[in-house]
């Protein structure tokens, strides 16, 4: 997840980084199916600030193109078992809406040695912001904006 974390850092351009650093919203497309790749991808872009945007491999890439649009996500992470789907995807986006747009694998991140506890260093300076969006869910019929789903607090 650290890894992930630092490769989808290094994928963001400055103004979507500034706007992470002043804690605001900016949505990362998640193309896995459930498993390992999605828990990991799911989990870095909220290490980094983000909310994610879930989509299901199944869907055709116009569908998909919609919902990663509607969201205004600025990339798309890619399983896999979908990196093809996934860099068509993000071409058809960078083709039409957002020439910044591109795919970036997950896979790799989750092939990094694993960092020895002295590595590491954990900080409470930032702390998740609880009315912060957390996932943004697409339901089937959905006309209107999306359904922005934020952080709970543990006494809610």
């Amino acid at each position: 997840m650290l890894a992930l974390r630092a490769t989808i850092l290094d994928n963001l351009d400055a103004t979507t980084l500034e706007a992470l650093k002043h804690q605001g919203e900016v949505y990362i497309a998640v193309l896995a199916a459930g498993g390992y790749e999605y828990a990991v991808a799911m989990l870095a872009v909220l290490a980094v600030g983000a909310a994610s945007v879930p989509i299901t491999p199944a869907l055709p890439i116009e569908e998909a193109a919609y919902f990663i649009e509607k969201s205004r996500s600025v990339l798309v992470l890619l399983s896999s078992f979908d990196l093809d789907k996934g860099q068509n995807l993000a071409k058809r986006i960078a083709s039409t809406s957002n020439k910044q747009f591109r795919g970036v694998p997950i896979g790799p991140s989750t092939f990094v040695h694993l960092l020895q506890y002295t590595d590491m260093f954990i900080s409470s300076d930032r702390a998740l912001e609880e009315n912060a969006p957390g996932v943004v869910i697409f339901t089937s019929g959905t006309t209107g904006p999306p359904k922005v789903r934020g952080y709970c607090s543990p006494h809610d």
